[in-house]
C-alpha cells in the first residue's frame, strides 16, 4: 500500500464526535476507516441504482448446475 502524506482542514468538533462514536483515537486510522466506509456506501448506491438494468445473457439455472 502506498502512503500519501496530506494536509487536511477538518472540523475539530467533527473529529471529536467521530472519535467518541467509534472509540478510535488515531486520526489517520479514523480517516482511513471513514473513507473506506464512504466508498462502500457509494458502491452500494451504485449497485442499487443499477438493479434490474443489467441484462445477463446466461441461463442461471444451467450455471448453478455446473
Amino acid at each position: 500500500m502506498h502512503i500519501m502524506r496530506t494536509t487536511l482542514d477538518l472540523s475539530d468538533e467533527l473529529i471529536k464526535k467521530v472519535k467518541v462514536a467509534t472509540g478510535i483515537k488515531n486520526k489517520t486510522k479514523l480517516i482511513h476507516i471513514a473513507l473506506n466506509e464512504y466508498l462502500r456506501k457509494i458502491k452500494r448506491i451504485n449497485i442499487k441504482n443499477n438493479y434490474g438494468k443489467i441484462i445477463i445473457d446466461r441461463d442461471v439455472l444451467k450455471m448453478r448446475e455446473m
